[in-house]
């Protein structure tokens, strides 16, 4: 007849078994994997301590004592390495896993080839409760030492494990590390600290105990989803039940369920068979849910489908319209990539700088490009022979070129900037033929320096009459007619004034304004036009104050007629179109690496809306012509130019019926200043 203890025993090493393999076919963790292999060696210790209290030979006794606490053993050594693995499923450095196969080796001799660890004297066929005595008598401390070192050790290793991973990770190595405590504790208890302290009845309840170590360290990794809960409850459920029949088949004279038992399994029974149909039924409703959301699916794919192509063709269709628009462009487009090479060109590009696409598409053109036939593609490239046109604004240039013959072409160079990016993706440019534009140019310049001077000489030859006849030379002049006089002299002057205007903008238009540099005090030129714009005779003048600086002005380099005449220009207006009442203030200081000069008045002001024209040839603002119905608009176009020419800039502030302020900034640096002239065109 089996004894109970070891019927109970081998019950428990099934199940075990049981959970090892499931947990082993349900994870592919190897951590989680080495736990299956801990669980298999409980298996195995239940198994030997069923079998002590089977045995009836004292050599068997002696041996499955000895077996057990070996595998015991086994079992604090395999739980060590899970603890170094888990939870980050680190891979055990090779000292580890020679350290503990050294441990193995050696604790089989200790266990089986040695009285060290177990004494197998006294060892009698006793009852089986009595055999306890016997068993803890001959178990030596360094057991039970080697067995908490090992534990406490992975203790050790999952509170690490808790206080430097990831808190996802941590919280997988606190939750087993909790199971462990509360499956290990009562094993603990019957196995070691009451038979210490002389109870030795419960020890046969120590693998029953160490099934719920099994269970709550289990429970704790299928937490972190690492396994299939539902299917791990459903196949525990069904080996327990399987393993429940299997004893009361053949082993009814040893396990009597008796009526109580017998309700105890039909209701276990009853709720895993309610928990199969429900899971059954749920999985019908899910598979139910799974078809109509693939036929949503399905009709949603479709409809994406249809309008993934819809948009496809308007995509398609807007690419075409857009290559036909540069394709048939009359400019001249070229495209950039990022590291300069060429991955566009239009008929227009190509027929301007007699470059054949094919040949230079994927391309780059380098600075150094020898090839004739690229001349052209290399001066819009590089005008000058720089990369300065590529940047990250928009930047306009004039460039000629001599083959496949004399063009003068703009070229605008632009940027593209992608959506998220603050380098450019890119470059375009744009070349425009404005070779007819610039030869009707400077036609119509040389006309008007060729009628300017025509004129200049009848109207000098009519200011040096008037002047005589004003001045007495050819006798009294009558009061009567002195008044007509004075007013054609003065209508004389301002011909003169306008030809001399129409005369400078030609040579600024034609480069031949004749700048001579030198370096210059500043403050001395702006006296020297406030002197002269006070000195010139106006019907109406208003008040004039130059506020020289506190400490003096460094000296510019510059060309001081020029600059002189651009002050004289800027003075003379603010005078002019201030009333008489009126005040102008003109100062100059030095600010960072400039000098500015500001010229403010009082005057009429000018809108906001002619202020972007203001510097534009011929034009005039309406209450400029309202107040003075003459003036040619030239004077500010041809202040612009100068100021330009000495790499100087010119803002205006100003308010209508308030007055307005002019700030002309010259850089104190000559290297700011133009190597040649630039005519700046509006």
């Amino acid at each position: 007849m089996i004894p109970l203890a070891s019927l109970v025993n081998w019950l428990i090493a099934l199940l075990v078994g049981a959970f090892g393999i499931i947990v082993y076919a349900g994870t592919t963790r190897k951590s989680t994997r080495i736990y299956a292999v801990v669980s298999f060696f409980v298996q195995v210790w239940a198994i030997s301590v069923g079998a002590y209290f089977y045995t009836e030979t004292p050599y068997w006794l002696v041996f499955w004592n000895r077996f057990n606490h070996f595998v015991a053993s086994l079992i604090a050594v395999f739980y060590y390495l899970f603890s170094t693995m888990y939870p980050l499923d680190r891979k055990p450095t090779r000292r580890m896993v020679i350290g503990l196969a050294l441990l193995i080796i050696l604790e089989w001799y200790l266990y089986f080839y040695s009285n060290i660890i177990i004494h197998d004297e006294g060892f009698t066929l006793r009852a089986s409760l009595d055999r306890y005595h016997d068993l803890f008598k001959s178990v030596g401390p360094l057991f039970y030492l080697s067995f908490a070192a090992l534990f406490a050790l992975a203790f050790k290793n999952f509170a690490k494990s808790i206080r430097e991973t990831e808190p996802l990770a941590a919280q997988e190595a606190r939750t087993v590390l909790i199971g462990t405590i509360m499956g290990f504790a009562p094993p603990v208890l019957v196995d070691i600290i009451l038979p210490k302290l002389g109870f030795y009845d419960a020890y046969w309840l120590a693998p029953v105990l160490a099934l719920g170590w099994v269970v709550f360290t289990l429970y704790s990794i299928a937490r972190h989803r690492i396994l299939n809960v539902r299917l791990v409850f459903a196949e525990v459920s069904v080996l327990v039940m399987s393993v429940i029949l299997f004893a009361n088949i053949f082993l009814s004279e040893q396990l009597v369920f008796g009526v109580a038992g017998r309700v105890v399994i039909f209701l276990a029974f009853a709720v895993v068979g309610g928990f199969f149909i429900r899971n059954i039924i749920q999985k019908e409703e899910q598979k139910e849910k799974l078809g109509i959301l693939t036929k949503e699916l399905a009709s949603l794919n479709s409809s994406l489908e249809t309008q993934v192509g819809e948009r496809t063709q308007e995509l398609t269709a807007q690419r075409v319209h857009t290559e036909t628009i540069i394709e048939n462009l009359t400019n001249g487009i070229v495209e950039y990539g990022r590291d300069l090479r060429i991955v566009r060109m239009n008929r227009a590009a190509e027929r301007l700088l007699g470059v054949e696409r094919t040949a230079v598409l994927g391309k780059v053109i380098l600075p150094t490009e020898e090839s004739p036939a690229l001349s052209s593609l290399r001066e819009i490239t590089y005008p000058r022979g720089t990369g300065s046109s590529f940047g990250s604004e928009l930047l306009v240039q004039e460039v000629t070129v001599s083959k496949p013959k004399e063009y003068e072409f703009q070229v605008a160079t632009a940027p593209i900037m992608a959506a998220g990016f603050t380098e450019p993706a890119g470059y375009i440019k744009v070349i425009r033929d404005i070779t007819r534009e610039k030869q009707v140019s400077r036609e119509k310049s040389e006309f008007i320096s060729i009628a300017a001077h025509q004129l200049r000489t009848p109207l000098s030859a009519i200011k040096w009459t008037l002047e005589v006849i004003l001045g007495g030379d050819k006798g009294v002049v009558p009061d009567k007619g002195h008044v007509p006089l004075s007013r054609a002299h003065q209508t004389n002057e301002k011909m003169i004034d306008l030809v001399n205007d129409l005369l400078n903008v030609a040579r600024i238009e034609d480069g031949r304004f004749g700048y001579v540099f030198g370096v210059h005090n500043i403050e001395e030129i702006v006296a020297a036009a406030v002197q002269d714009s006070i000195s010139s005779p106006k019907e109406q003048m208003a008040s004039v104050l130059f506020t020289r600086p506190e400490h003096p002005l460094p000296q510019i380099s510059c060309d001081p007629d020029k600059l002189s005449l651009a002050l004289h220009n800027l003075i003379d207006n603010a005078i002019q179109y201030t009333p008489h009442d009126g005040k102008v203030e003109v100062s100059a200081r030095e600010e960072g690496e400039n000098i500015v000069v500001k010229i403010q008045d009082s005057g009429i002001g000018i809108a906001e809306k002619d202020i972007p024209r203001l510097f534009s040839k011929f034009f005039r603002s309406e209450q400029a012509k309202r107040m003075r119905g003459d003036g040619s608009g030239l004077g500010l176009y041809i202040v612009h130019n100068i100021i330009a020419r000495h790499g100087g800039t010119i803002d205006v502030q100003s308010k209508e019926h308030v007055g307005t302020t002019f700030f002309v900034r010259l850089p104190l640096n000559a290297s700011s200043i133009p190597e040649a002239d630039e005519t700046i065109y509006y």
